[in-house]
Formats: C-alpha cells, sequence, structure tokens
C-alpha cells in the first residue's frame, strides 16, 4: 500500500475540500476515495458517491437537496470526473494499512 495526495481545482470556493492524503494500492484505487470518507460511510453505486446514514439505513446520493448548501458531492469531483484528481505518490504505508483517508484539508465558508 501507498501513501498518496490528491487535490482537486475543479470547486474552489467556500465549503469544498482541495486535498487529501490516502492510503491506497495504486493511483486509481486512490481516485476511488472521497475524502469525506475520513467521516462518513462513502459507497460506490452506479458510478457515483454515496453516503450511508446509520440512523436509516439507506443510502443518499452526493447530489442531495438536504446538501445544497455545499457543493456537487460534498465539494469534490464528482465521480464522473474523478480522473480530474492530481494524485502524487508521496511515500509507502506500513505494513498492514488498508485503504483509507488518513486526512482532508477543508475549506470552510
Amino acid at each position: 500500500m501507498n501513501i498518496y495526495l490528491l487535490s482537486q481545482s475543479e470547486n474552489t470556493g467556500y465549503d469544498t475540500f482541495n486535498s487529501c492524503v490516502v492510503i491506497a494500492t495504486n493511483e486509481n484505487d486512490a481516485r476511488e476515495l472521497h475524502p469525506l470518507a475520513e467521516e462518513e460511510d462513502i459507497i460506490i453505486n452506479n458510478n457515483r458517491w454515496y453516503i450511508e446514514n446509520e440512523s436509516e439505513k439507506k443510502f443518499f446520493p452526493c447530489i442531495d437537496d438536504r446538501i445544497e448548501y455545499l457543493s456537487e458531492c460534498h465539494g469534490w469531483t464528482t465521480y464522473d470526473t474523478r480522473h480530474n484528481v492530481t494524485v502524487k505518490k508521496i511515500g509507502v504505508a506500513e505494513l498492514g494499512a488498508v485503504k483509507s483517508v488518513v486526512l482532508a484539508s477543508y475549506r470552510a465558508g
């Protein structure tokens, strides 16, 4: 497993993620991670990121009226444009590390 720095310039206003550090096997695997996965359970289904709602046990799409105050997909790129995310390998993870978001940078408004 490797450590990658992901960054994006698609959403650059307030309430957006500009970058995150992730652990993944390769660059494509790293792009599958959404920075919000540091705090929420993010699921990929039908080429979209979904957030699992623990209390209701169902999935909500990232593009949703309840999060209208945030940029599309919680201030990150959409799943369809994840190829625009810049990925830079910055290290090698410890043995036993799992695919995850380690740290995310969020521009709160």
